[in-house]
């Protein structure tokens, strides 16, 4: 998983949300804080 453009792209699809990755430097998961009431799965298309 290519870290920068994963973030890249959840910040034009989500732009002022929370990103959190972890762990910083070599992340196993990517969160988007999109609704804090709501648990959401969102499916990153390939990115290239």
């Amino acid at each position: 998983m290519n870290k920068q453009l994963v973030v890249s792209y959840l910040q034009k699809e989500y732009p002022k949300k929370n990103i959190i990755c972890i762990p910083e430097e070599n992340p196993n998961e990517i969160i988007c804080e999109i609704d804090p009431t709501e648990i959401t799965l969102i499916i990153v298309p390939q990115l290239q």
